[in-house]
Parts: C-alpha cells; sequence; structure tokens
C-alpha cells in the first residue's frame, strides 16, 4: 500500500496536538509556579501551544481533506 505525501505532516500535526494536550493537563494538575525555572518555561510556551490546540486539528482536517480528495482522483 502507497503512503500519501501528506501522511508525514498529518502524523507531526497530530504529535504536536497531544504534545500541547500534555501540556495543558501538566499546567491544570501540578503548581508549576513553586519552581522559578519550570515557572518560565511555562509562561514562555504558553502562546504556542496554545496555537497549536487550535491550529492543528484544522490543520489535520484540510490534510484529511486533501488525503480524500487525492485518493478519490486515483
Amino acid at each position: 500500500m502507497k503512503k500519501s505525501k501528506y501522511a508525514k505532516f498529518i502524523l507531526i500535526l497530530l504529535i504536536a496536538f497531544m504534545v500541547s494536550v500534555l501540556f495543558r493537563i501538566t499546567g491544570n494538575s501540578f503548581n508549576v509556579y513553586e519552581n522559578a525555572v519550570v515557572g518560565a518555561i511555562f509562561e514562555i510556551l504558553w502562546l504556542p501551544m496554545l496555537v497549536i490546540t487550535f491550529g492543528s486539528p484544522i490543520a489535520i482536517l484540510v490534510l484529511f481533506i486533501l488525503y480524500i480528495r487525492q485518493k478519490s482522483s486515483v
């Protein structure tokens, strides 16, 4: 079975989404500000994680539509 050219991008986006979910769970479950260094890293990463959280499902949907279109044209 031949892999799609979009499969690698979908996998990368899926992994990025899972990392952002783990980031969110960590922030809600633990006091990340207890340690100053961890709190600073958490503050630096919150905006990129927010973009990934809301952007990756949209990008996955777009890539899935392109994948379906590619499959139906073959």
